[in-house]
């Protein structure tokens, strides 16, 4: 667990990759669930997970998991989404969406979110604080995510013609625009 810190510089990252490798493989053969690693972990799913290192350790428990069992993915998933707070689970789901493992049904459940965030008429800039578009940094506009949530303000836009809400707010807010 106090793994992830050496990864930040180069000398020690291999190390430290290896050590974390070596744990989730202690966990996998000591037949701990999902549940047990995240307790381990002590991660809080009612919060955000930004700059936790720790969330990446358990994404990449869940993907040692499906690994042995592929056709899980789904249901592993499926079965967490309720005990997250918006913002966390579109956290877990970015990191999820690193691993193959994941990748198509963490896309599938986020596309469903918005589809969702669509149907109640969200505000855009709450959903970009849930899609933790507030914290990609300089990526920002190459995140697909953003390409998402853009198109997602457009609609809301036009479906809500006398309450209109700036796409360029929430980005102002939270990013300095100043050349």
């Amino acid at each position: 667990m106090m793994l992830q810190k050496p990864q930040t510089t180069d000398a020690t990252r291999t190390i430290a990759k290896q050590l974390e490798s070596a744990q989730l493989e202690m966990w996998w053969g000591s037949g701990k669930s999902v549940d047990d690693v995240l307790n381990l972990l002590d991660l809080r799913m009612n919060f955000q997970f930004t700059n936790d290192p720790l969330l990446n350790t358990w994404v990449s428990y869940i993907d040692r998991v499906l690994k042995e069992n592929p056709g899980q993915a789904t249901t592993l998933l499926t079965t967490l989404e309720p005990r997250f707070s918006e913002k966390a689970l579109n956290q877990f789901l970015r990191a999820a969406m690193k691993f193959p493992s994941m990748e198509k049904t963490a896309t599938t459940i986020q596309t469903k979110k918005i589809q969702g965030y669509v149907a109640n008429n969200e505000s855009p800039l709450q959903v970009f604080m849930w899609l933790d578009l507030d914290n990609v940094g300089d990526n920002l506009l190459r995140d697909p995510l953003f390409t998402k949530w853009m198109k997602y303000a457009k609609n809301f836009n036009q479906k809500n013609p006398k309450h209109q809400e700036s796409w360029l707010e929430p980005i102002r807010m939270k990013y300095d625009l100043s050349v």
